[in-house]
């Protein structure tokens, strides 16, 4: 009886268990495609403002959460949303996503911080001066994320398990009552 008990229980509890791992790396992988794409979408708006306007326009930029910098032909970063002294920044000559640009008018990587539990994507373009335009995003790594649910997925879990020993409980009765009532003496 208790291990036909404790059998479905593991089976239950597994399950739940593999469900959330797996729903919440679609979600990630959901949620990471529809980030780029609008990561492309917003660098496409700010290349044709820029195209438009020049280096005022993105001085005006209200840019939210994205990161805006905007990058000459020798790597040399000319503006950038987030810092005061561009000066100061590094050349972003040997950055994936700038060299890509350069190459093949658009480029794209994805650079995971484990301190941060942050997971930043660029997307960067080469603008008609041949300098390159950058627009880049923070979000929450798969890890981070699973950490948010967890809180929602083990209260489902613990609803879940109580059903389960209930279930498993009435269950495990139905089977084993045709052999208790068994007369040993008169089969």
């Amino acid at each position: 009886k208790k291990r036909i008990f404790c059998s479905m229980v593991a089976l239950v509890g597994s399950a739940m268990a593999l469900c959330f791992i797996f729903i919440t790396g679609l979600l990630y992988e959901h949620y990471s495609n529809l980030q780029t794409e609008q990561l492309k979408e917003t660098a496409s708006y700010i290349e044709q403002g820029y195209e438009a306007a020049g280096q005022s326009y993105l001085e005006t930029l209200q840019t939210g959460t994205n990161r805006v910098t905007l990058i000459a032909e020798d790597g040399t970063v000319l503006y950038d949303s987030q810092e005061q002294d561009v000066s100061q920044m590094g050349n972003h000559a040997d950055r994936e996503e700038v060299q890509q640009a350069e190459q093949d008018r658009f480029g794209f990587s994805r650079r995971f911080s484990s301190t941060m539990s942050k997971e930043t994507v660029y997307y960067a373009v080469r603008l008609s001066n041949q300098s390159v335009l950058r627009v880049s995003v923070e979000y929450r790594s798969l890890f981070a994320m699973m950490g948010v649910l967890l809180v929602q997925a083990l209260f489902i879990l613990l609803v879940m398990l109580i059903l389960a020993l209930l279930v498993s409980y009435q269950l495990t009765k139905k089977i084993v009552k045709p052999i208790n009532t068994l007369d040993l003496e008169h089969p």
